[in-house]
């Protein structure tokens, strides 16, 4: 039983104040750098499929991280290994 009526797109608004759901800044971010570096679109929908998104606001924050990391990666090879 509920005490009240749930609120159209508050789990949304909820999520992302905890963190689940990325910001906007970094959905932007991730954009970005799919559209410099040229992606294939098939890895892009892999990530959506996995995280059972239909876009990088749908994923969890975690996740848009992780592929701004990597796209950042394939932009600057080596950049992580510059203490070696």
């Amino acid at each position: 039983m509920t005490l009240a009526p749930e609120l159209p797109g508050m789990q949304k608004v909820i999520a992302r104040a905890v963190g689940r759901h990325p910001s906007p800044e970094l959905v932007a971010r991730l954009t970005h750098l799919v559209e410099v570096v040229k992606l294939e679109p098939t890895i892009v929908q892999k990530w959506l499929d996995k995280a059972d998104a239909m876009s990088f606001a749908e994923m969890p924050a975690d996740a848009v991280r992780k592929c701004v990391a990597f796209v950042e990666a394939k932009l600057n090879p080596g950049a992580n290994h510059a203490a070696l």
